[in-house]
């Protein structure tokens, strides 16, 4: 699974919605499986079927320790190394 992949279709990540919201978490996950969708895509689709659909008892994916580098990679290259801990940090607080 890579990090980032900004480069799938929206069709993806809505039938992944779909998919959350009828069959759950599992059937979900195999679906992101065979789509090969990154773990932010797979936290976005949380994220949406629980804010705009009212899914609130799911909760977003912590990061899995063979990603972190390379998330820290695509925070640093974006805001800096030491804003990008600072931004890790809080994010990581969410997943506890």
């Amino acid at each position: 699974m890579k990090y980032e992949d900004i480069s799938k279709d929206l069709f993806l990540l809505q039938k992944g919605t779909e998919k959350l919201l009828k069959y759950g978490m599992s059937t979900f996950i195999q679906y992101a499986d065979e789509m090969d969708l990154s773990y932010c895509d797979r936290n976005r689709i949380i994220a949406k079927a629980r804010l705009a659909y009212g899914q609130s008892g799911l909760r977003e994916i912590p990061c899995p320790p063979e990603l972190l580098q390379d998330r820290m990679d695509y925070y640093s290259s974006i805001y800096g190394h030491k804003k990008a801990m600072k931004i890790l940090d809080e994010v990581d607080k969410t997943h506890l």
